[in-house]
């Protein structure tokens, strides 16, 4: 989106690539890749057969126009659903991510990772729940439900060439949908990450599939908003 002005919180709502792009540029591509890797970006995954989130050599990131995009999820950066949904999980577990898993194994505690401090997690959180309260991510809500979410769009051409923000003409067909959330935002039970290809703007698609599967999740515990 880029309805932007106002405050950081707003532009974070709105997806303002205009202010996170040079954002990016500003914190580095030193800074930028060691904080991915602390949240899992490049390592192997611990779910058998799943795809690694690869992350683009520092070299590779030289350049302002190839650090903004990627700063904003374009350029050369690779996720998959499953490496999104542990984000959302480690903002929602206070900072900690946990090592994903098909199904728990007795006796065993899945092992964690701290990658932030709950502090920043605890914001991080907040800005989320105002996507889905104000944002991009409106048609994630849940009645009785306080949703913490992010959209993204991932355009399929390069956009290394494009200057921080810029965007270019294109149809839904040139861009994959993304949304990742957590619920309830002060006692989370689950989190999810949704990824559809070509379909066009996270909040027009992916948000509201995520809705489904947050309702599907909590089932009949929902009920006043937390």
């Amino acid at each position: 989106g880029e309805s932007c002005g106002g405050t950081f919180v707003e532009s974070f709502a709105q997806s303002c690539n205009s202010v996170f792009a040079p954002l990016g540029v500003r914190v580095g591509a030193r800074r930028l890749l060691a904080t991915a890797r602390r949240y899992g970006f490049g390592e192997s995954p611990s779910v058998r057969g799943a795809i690694e989130s690869p992350l683009p050599r520092r070299g590779e990131l030289g350049s302002p126009l190839a650090l903004g995009s990627t700063a904003i999820g374009q350029g050369r950066l690779l996720t998959t659903p499953l490496r999104m949904a542990s984000v959302a999980q480690t903002v929602a577990a206070g900072g900690r991510r946990l090592e994903p898993s098909v199904l728990p194994v007795a006796g065993r505690r899945a092992s964690s990772v701290r990658v932030t401090s709950p502090e920043v997690a605890a914001t991080l959180g907040r800005m989320m729940v105002e996507v889905v309260r104000d944002g991009t991510g409106e048609r994630a809500a849940l009645r009785g439900v306080r949703v913490a979410g992010k959209t993204g769009t991932a355009e399929l051409e390069d956009t290394t060439s494009e200057a921080p923000g810029e965007t270019s003409e294109s149809d839904a067909s040139d861009t994959d949908a993304w949304f990742t959330a957590f619920a309830p935002a002060r006692e989370p039970r689950i989190a999810v990450a949704v990824m559809l290809v070509r379909a066009g703007a996270g909040g027009e698609s992916a948000a509201p599939a995520a809705r489904e599967v947050l309702k599907a999740g909590l089932g009949p515990a929902r009920g006043r908003r937390r």
